[in-house]
């Protein structure tokens, strides 16, 4: 009996082994943000996508620039992310013949636009193959500089970083900084973090709209956030600890 309990004792942490991944919310340009979350069981990709509600926005997947085919989703129109390749150089992408991304979701909030799609880790041959043994991923993404969706004229508004994946684990783990919540916001550059008592938090990052950072904190329980050095404006705060990061759209006025 000792025995048969020793070893289920020993099979928990496999049990509540991590399945999932996730880049966590990634603060991208203005108001564009990925969220990438890769799930074992089922080889499912879930694409959480945010930009400006009027106008094409685009991401790409494993690239640095705009190298030929490199697989991308761009919103081309208020209803349509479309499955794309890039021809290399400032060209538009094409459309895949078959499109493998599905929406789920897809919600605006002001002037801000939010897609969540998913897809098979592996879909045809023209597109990325996620796997699951992937601890990042080189992100590309843009939107056009005025309102349409016509794929061109996207100015300045670019850019490319490297996302990493951290592990969601299973069962209820305090260490996620899901439930984090900010309050007042918008405020003058005061701040409160709500969170169970039993999340740790150990750094703070605040980013402009251009992904910028600007300024760097360290946490002090139960302490507001002053952030009234800063200018007016929208900010991403970046929460992050050990094993979790979560981003946060913030407004000082």
């Amino acid at each position: 009996m000792k025995k048969i309990c020793l070893n289920i004792v020993l099979a928990i942490p496999t049990l509540l082994m991590a399945q999932q991944k996730t880049t966590g919310v990634v603060p991208l340009i203005n108001a564009m943000t990925a969220k990438i979350d890769m799930d074992q069981p089922t080889s499912t990709v879930t694409l959480t996508l945010t930009g400006p509600s009027n106008r094409f926005f685009a991401l790409g997947f494993n690239a640095t620039q705009m190298s030929a085919n490199t697989d991308c989703v761009v919103m081309t129109s208020a209803t349509i992310l479309s499955d794309m390749k890039l021809p290399g150089g400032h060209f538009a992408p094409a459309a895949d013949a078959v499109n493998n991304w599905t929406i789920q979701s897809n919600t605006t909030s002001g002037t801000t636009r939010t897609v969540i799609a998913t897809r098979p880790f592996v879909a045809e041959t023209s597109d990325f193959t996620f796997t699951y043994a992937m601890t990042s991923i080189n992100l590309i993404f843009s939107h056009r500089n005025t309102s349409g969706y016509t794929l061109n004229g996207h100015g300045d508004n670019f850019g490319n970083l490297n996302a990493p994946f951290t592990n969601v684990l299973g069962g209820e783990d305090f260490n996620l900084l899901s439930s984090v919540t900010i309050s007042p916001n918008p405020s003058t550059g005061i701040f409160m973090i709500s969170k169970n008592e039993r999340t740790p938090i150990s750094a703070l990052n605040v980013y402009d709209i251009n992904a910028k950072l600007v300024k760097s904190l360290s946490y002090q329980e139960n302490q507001s956030v002053d952030l009234t050095g800063l200018n007016p404006g929208l900010y991403f705060l970046e929460i992050s600890n050990e094993s979790d990061k979560t981003v946060r759209k913030i407004l000082i006025e």
